[in-house]
């Protein structure tokens, strides 16, 4: 909510459009670097949100053991 998600915060992925423009951007990058998909890069799943919310408060995360998994 600290980012301005206007969307259903109980879904699997989380819609880029629906956050506020300068969390949009970043949203934009992290799908884009640590995503594993082809194509559809308005949606972000469960694991790119745990790192975008570890960046935006502050919290230590893990990233490399995401990366190898």
């Amino acid at each position: 909510m600290r980012m301005g998600y206007t969307g259903f915060v109980n879904d699997q992925a989380y819609a880029k459009s629906k956050f506020s423009k300068p969390y949009k951007f970043l949203v934009h990058l992290l799908i884009h670097t640590l995503g594993h998909n082809k194509g559809g890069y308005d949606e972000s799943t469960d694991y790119i949100m745990n790192i975008i919310t570890c960046l935006i408060l502050n919290k230590p995360y893990n990233i490399s053991q995401m990366i190898f998994n």
